[in-house]
């Protein structure tokens, strides 16, 4: 070969390899787009364990859970000698076994699991279809620079009136969103593409993981203090869906001459609310609600209630009410399932509404998909399907009844102390129960970190003392400071309407049945089903956290781990003060107004009359906290100068009570 035609072809080679060099950027782009736009992705943060604040974990003695009884790891070695213990500990019986594949599945439910709640609050909601936008999202992400943030403000991407308030553009939003440092995205939240349309969708770790602004890392099982769930939810264009939670039990006030007409499950043409005055009634309760707080209860009462810790070991019965105490895990499966298998997803209350309320179900699935967000789930005069079957033909959730991922236990549509609505929420792919007793696993192993402030050995005895003294005792015993009880709750004297949560499911309450642990979901046609054991469970105990029987319910005594991270207190969380105790009294000076509720402050108005007096005077001067019926009345055991305890001694007891560890001595 001559040197030209060397030349030539060493021309060529460079030429082929410019021309791969410049190709492979493009290949990877178009890859990219076909993916963005044709494919099906999603992303959720969970923090390294190097920026979590609370690493350490407890319980790690415990090898199953069977049924709510804790069998530890020399328990479980020597049942498992003996063939009725191989028989008992297995998943087709109900026991769960505690290993680090479980724990590990628990903690990434907990931060990245929606159970397709994003079809709910994307689709069907609107959540980032009025003010809150996801471009507003993603620029106030982009603006913290990798700053961590407990409450990320958006700017608000069109004008609105939410509740009656004015929203105008540009306005910053307070929601109180968690971000943690260096991430992508807020703690709790996942963005899903489906095609290249943004779907958002919620997860544990929304309300129950916190970022901490002075050590700049995440608490994992702190509530989330002041998330602004109402005002998020308001903002929506369809929040109407959430009427349930609302003092909305009859939508006849809603008709117009205009109102749209579906056929009924009884044969006849009934009118459904107009959707404007059904969304403005609803949004005037939802931004009433307090920062930090979400009505969980479903009842056609406002009672929204503060996000409880998952600092959950030992804390049973479950729920403001302990009405979660059967099951695994001591009822926080039952707890845990609630929130996904109810709250977050409208559509699981067709049943109990057409039962309950007297609202047919074509009705209800008339109201919440008139006014839908995506079209594809908009329910219109010119369909010529009835709601129920336009939502089965376009529910995007293949097998379930729900737009969730949940399968239909044995009771369903019928409630039982397991679920008050027959569902259990859970992905194909698992078997059954497992990503929610997983989430239970992992929540029974945090750990509250310490208060940054240090105290001294000898406060922390003479506040004991005072404990002691007071009779805090008996109701707070034990390692997590509970006795495990519901009381009535015209002896506790807090707010009385939200211990009234469950009262209404008396008449359709059945006995809880369940499938096994081992079973794959979907489920297949002809599982067997088991009966879920209540030999642990108190009968009086269950009928008072319902509210059934003839009782007027009640509230759990709480355990008192990790209070320096869940201020304010009490169930509606009404004793709030802020660290200017002379003006930032009660929710209006204090989350209301953007300000922290201090932990020492707010524990100081729950056993001192006198600062309680101006708290609760505090809060009657906001007419709204009454229609949701917040107002931080209660709990008047007093430990202060008329019960003969000097200032120093309530000082003490607040150091004592911030800086509780575990007593597995008590």
């Amino acid at each position: 070969m001559s040197d030209e035609d060397k030349r030539e072809n060493d021309s060529r080679r460079g030429w082929s390899i410019k021309r791969i060099a410049w190709l492979t950027p493009l290949v990877l782009i178009i890859v990219l787009v076909i993916v963005f736009f044709l494919g099906d992705w999603n992303y959720a943060y969970t923090p390294p364990m190097s920026k979590v604040l609370n690493p350490e974990r407890g319980n790690t003695e415990q090898a199953y859970d069977f049924w709510g009884v804790p069998i530890s790891h020399d328990e479980a070695d020597s049942l498992l000698q003996t063939e009725l213990g191989q028989r008992n500990l297995t998943p087709g019986n109900g026991a769960v076994l505690i290993d680090d594949d479980l724990l590990e599945l628990g903690r990434r439910a907990f931060y990245e699991e929606t159970f397709n709640n994003e079809f709910f609050f994307t689709d069907i909601i609107g959540a980032m279809n009025g003010p809150m936008s996801f471009w507003g999202v993603t620029r106030a992400l982009i603006s913290l620079r990798g700053r961590g943030t407990n409450n990320l403000q958006v700017r608000a991407a069109r004008d609105a009136i939410v509740g009656g308030r004015e929203i105008n553009e540009g306005d910053i939003i307070n929601t109180g969103i968690d971000v943690g440092r260096g991430a992508y995205m807020p703690l709790g939240m996942k963005l899903r593409f489906q095609r290249g349309r943004p779907m958002m969708g919620i997860t544990c770790a929304a309300c129950h993981s916190a970022y901490d602004p002075v050590s700049e890392q995440i608490i994992e099982g702190a509530p989330n203090n002041n998330l602004n769930a109402g005002l998020l939810l308001a903002m929506g264009t369809n929040s109407a869906s959430y009427f349930a939670n609302t003092d909305i039990d009859d939508l006849q006030r809603f008709i117009t001459d205009n109102s749209m007409q579906v056929m009924g499950s009884d044969g006849e043409m009934h009118n459904l609310p107009d959707p404007d005055s059904l969304e403005n009634a609803v949004d005037s309760t939802l931004v009433n609600w307090p920062p930090g707080s979400f009505d969980s209860s479903n009842e056609t009462r406002a009672t929204p209630t503060r996000n409880p810790d998952s600092f959950t070991l030992g804390d049973f019965p479950y729920g403001w009410t302990g009405f979660a105490m059967v099951g695994p895990f001591r009822g926080l499966s039952m707890l845990n399932n609630n929130v996904h298998g109810l709250n977050s997803d409208k559509f699981a209350d067709t049943e109990a509404f057409h039962r309950l309320y007297g609202i047919d179900r074509e009705v209800y699935l008339g109201t919440l998909l008139q006014n839908a967000a995506h079209e594809n789930y908009r329910y219109t005069s010119e369909n010529d399907e009835t709601p129920a079957e336009f939502f089965a033909r376009a529910n995007p959730t293949e097998n379930s009844p729900v737009s969730s991922n949940a399968v239909t236990l044995p009771s369903y549509p019928l409630a039982s102390f397991v679920t008050p609505n027959g569902l259990w929420v859970g992905t194909p792919g698992h078997t059954v129960w497992e990503e929610i007793n997983a989430i239970s696993a992992f929540q029974n192993t945090l750990v509250p970190p310490p208060p940054h402030e240090s105290t001294s050995t000898s406060r922390i005895i003479q506040g004991r003392r005072v404990f002691l003294d007071a009779g805090c005792q008996d109701c707070h015993s034990g390692p997590a400071f509970t006795n495990n009880q519901v009381l009535p709750v015209e002896e506790v004297g807090t707010e009385p309407i939200r211990a009234r949560a469950f009262d209404e499911l008396e008449e359709i309450l059945v006995p809880p049945t369940a499938y096994p642990f081992d079973t794959n979901i979907p489920v297949p046609p002809g599982t067997r089903t088991i009966d879920i054991p209540m030999d642990i469970v108190d009968q009086d105990q269950i009928e008072l956290a319902w509210a059934i029987a003839g009782t007027d319910g009640g509230y759990k005594v709480k355990g008192l781990l990790g209070l320096n991270w869940t201020a304010p207190y009490l169930h509606d969380g009404g004793v709030a003060v802020g660290a200017d105790a002379n003006t930032q009294l009660g929710l209006p000076g204090t989350l209301f107004r953007g300000i922290p509720a201090d932990p020492g402050e707010s524990l100081r108005a729950l056993f001192d009359r006198n600062l309680r007096e101006r708290v609760l005077s505090a809060n009657q001067r906001m007419p709204a906290l009454a229609e949701v019926n917040v107002r931080g009345i209660g709990h008047e055991f007093w430990v202060d100068e008329e019960n003969d305890f000097t200032q120093e001694q309530q000082n003490n007891l607040i150091h004592y009570l911030l800086h509780l560890e575990r007593d597995e001595a008590n």
